[in-house]
């Protein structure tokens, strides 16, 4: 004989059905809640990371400004080096002439020389203008080399600061690969 399922018995069964139906359902509510955190955790690190981009782009900007300006102080250094060369060039042949000039002295000293008692109060005078001579001359040269290594000094910064703005560059570019990259495999 079978037995038929009283209604206590059917009031049992949806009250256990009713109360697996609750706990599912706040399991589901819990799920969900965690999901929105989560998904309120990521839209925080995607804010984030468009924050870092934008300040990355504006650091971009930048640097390229920078770098246009470093560029046009380059040009500029490099016309000043090919005006001190010319310059150079120029002293060395004023030199050249002078070394010519003192040579000639020296030769008029050594025929003075013969003529001393006779002119012995010009003679004074001549030893002084080829003292003079010769401090200028010496004069010439330590302006070149000064010159010169005031030029050397200068080259030296210039590629110093090259170098130095090509590694920030280089870590600007990284910084960027990294955070596209970021971006591209999150998105």
């Amino acid at each position: 004989m079978e037995t038929k399922p009283t209604l206590e018995t059917i009031l049992d069964r949806l009250n256990a059905i009713e109360a697996q139906v609750i706990t599912r359902m706040d399991n589901v509510s819990d799920h969900l809640t965690q999901l929105t955190k989560q998904v309120q955790g990521l839209e925080a690190q995607v804010m984030q990371l468009a924050g870092r981009i934008d300040r990355l782009e504006t650091q971009s900007t930048q640097l390229v400004g920078r770098i246009d300006g470093l560029e046009a102080q380059v040009t500029q250094l490099a016309g000043r080096i090919d005006r001190l060369e010319t310059q150079s060039t120029q002293l060395v042949g004023r030199i050249d002439g002078l070394e010519a000039q003192v040579t000639q002295l020296v030769g008029r000293i050594e025929s003075l020389e013969t003529q001393v008692a006779q002119f012995a109060g010009r003679m004074d005078g001549l030893d002084a203008r080829v003292g003079r001579l010769e401090e200028q001359v010496i004069a010439g040269f330590d302006v070149v080399r000064s010159e010169l290594k005031l030029m050397n000094r200068k080259l030296t910064v210039l590629a110093k600061t090259s170098l130095d703005h090509e590694a920030r560059l280089d870590q600007l570019e990284d910084l960027t690969e990294a955070a596209l990259s970021a971006s591209n495999g999150k998105g």
